[in-house]
């Protein structure tokens, strides 16, 4: 009887381990590293759902969040005098996750990927787990990833702000390699994962015509974007959010959306286009009106040189180059047609006109230094006359007072 419940507890714990097991592979995690939860994230809705000191380990704190359809984050905390605890903490205020991730050495923390499973078992390339977008999401923290670049087939770095990644998110280079090696741009699911082989003009105006970009956020990530003035696609440093869609992770997914035939379709405007280097060249340097503060190069035409300046993101012009090389090769072979435009731009320079008032006032006080001279030799000259005419000779002195006295 005693060996028959000896099994019986076997069998048990076989079925515990089977049954945690498979909660735990129920629910995908993105592993955030020792990040603790921003206290504004509470004001903007978050909540506990649960606070489970007997818990210590991440694997049964993420058991338990996944148990609770209420708990969206499973978060180990070890405060500097105590013990390893569990909390978990459900996220959604009006169906939007409001936790906010700040870095923090007591914490860890385990999001709850909304993925369920069936689309667990159906493997890393329909669930995007390698071929979705680099998503940095809209968090401030800077906390270095990689992911799965599948248009080349290659690991890349990447900044992840610390909340609302996707899957395609990585710890190490080496376990995105293992995790999606040999996966390729035919293994999408559907054509819309692919990058537009085709586009209206109004898509090419969005995607490959409007300027770059740097949106509001602070990262600094290094972006393409379509210079459709130069016919390529050239880097900028992208804060990680909104921008625009003129914005991609690679320079060959950039090659692929805008190197590409056009349908016809309703064109906006987007203002004067510069095609040609002797327009463009020839503008002044233009920060745009964003705040950020990158170093790039303008051609100046009165100097025959390029330039740094700090632009600010976004708008601007198309005289701004990454680098001083590719400034030079561009503008620095156009001097027939700056001869034939700049004459009338290079004779009334800031300059000119600085010479030019310095020049007048040194005139105008050296007519004035004249005019006063002259008065004064002058005055003194009228002055020694009149002194020489009121004076009696030694032969008038000796004749005696005038006639007119005498007769008085």
């Amino acid at each position: 009887m005693g060996h028959f419940w000896t099994i019986v507890d076997v069998y048990l714990s076989i079925c515990c381990i089977c049954s945690v097991y498979a909660i735990k592979e129920a629910c995908k995690w993105d592993r955030s590293g020792e990040l603790g939860l921003d206290p504004q994230s509470l004001d903007d809705g978050a909540s506990y759902s649960a606070h489970l000191p007997n818990i210590s380990d991440s694997d049964g704190c993420q058991m338990a969040c996944c148990l609770r359809e209420d708990c969206q984050l499973a978060m180990l905390g070890t405060p500097a005098d105590g013990t390893t605890e569990c909390f978990l903490v459900n996220c959604l205020k009006d169906g939007k996750d409001v936790c906010i991730l700040r870095p923090s050495s007591q914490f860890k923390v385990f999001r709850k990927m909304q993925v369920s499973p069936a689309q667990l078992s159906e493997g890393h390339t329909r669930d995007g787990t390698c071929t979705g977008p680099q998503l940095v999401g809209p968090c401030k923290a800077a906390l270095p990833r990689f992911y799965y670049d599948v248009t080349s087939g290659t690991c890349k770095s990447f900044i992840y702000g610390g909340c609302q990644g996707n899957s395609n998110n990585f710890g190490s280079q080496e376990e995105c390699d293992s995790t999606c090696r040999g996966v390729t741009a035919t293994d999408l699911e559907t054509p819309a994962q692919v990058s537009f082989l085709q586009k209206t003009s109004e898509d090419l105006d969005e995607r490959c015509h409007a300027a770059p970009e740097a949106g509001p956020c602070r990262a600094s990530l290094r972006h393409h974007f379509y210079n459709s003035s130069a016919g390529s696609c050239q880097t900028f440093i992208y804060g990680g959010c909104r921008g625009n869609k003129n914005n991609y992770a690679s320079a060959e997914m950039c090659q692929a959306t805008c190197n590409t035939k056009v349908l016809p379709g309703p064109r906006k405007s987007t203002g004067t286009v510069h095609k040609d280097p002797a327009d463009y060249c020839l503008m002044p340097s233009d920060s745009g009106r964003c705040r950020a503060a990158f170093s790039m190069f303008s051609y100046d035409s009165n100097t025959r040189s390029c330039r740094l300046f700090i632009f600010g993101g976004c708008g601007g012009n198309s005289n701004r180059f990454t680098s001083e090389e590719e400034c030079m090769n561009t503008c620095s072979g156009q001097e027939g047609h700056f001869q034939k435009h700049g004459p009338a731009r290079d004779r009334w320079t800031p300059g000119f006109f600085l010479v030019a008032t310095v020049a007048v006032i040194s005139a105008l006080i050296l007519v004035g230094l004249i005019s006063i001279s002259v008065r004064k030799f002058r005055m003194s000259h009228l002055s020694s006359q009149g002194d020489k005419e009121g004076l009696l000779t030694e032969e008038e002195l000796l004749e005696g007072p005038p006639s007119h006295l005498d007769t008085e």
